[in-house]
């Protein structure tokens, strides 16, 4: 009938480490760089995650606001490196 259907959900969760950009940008005063398994890692849980925003088969989702402050990292107690998630999908479509 062409009505135009939205939702608004909140999923809380502890993430221990903070956003991408400090783990980039804020530790650059101490001169210390993310090893290249963490970027790596960082890099395909990012492409994993706008792959299914494209193709998750219902409706495409574009986060028009992505960035290193709207990326979450979680060290789990039985993990190396920290997994990635993004966050802040107030301007999501």
């Amino acid at each position: 009938d062409g009505t135009e259907l939205w939702s608004r959900e909140t999923y809380w969760s502890f993430y221990n480490a903070g956003t991408a950009a400090f783990w980039f940008w804020g530790r650059e005063r101490d001169f210390v760089r993310p090893p290249i398994p963490f970027i790596a890692k960082y890099m395909k849980q990012l492409c994993a995650t706008i792959r299914y925003f494209r193709n998750n088969g219902i409706k495409q989702v574009y986060h028009q606001d992505l960035h290193m402050n709207n990326v979450l990292l979680h060290w789990a107690p039985t993990r190396i490196l920290p997994d990635a998630y993004v966050c802040d999908f107030g301007h999501a479509s």
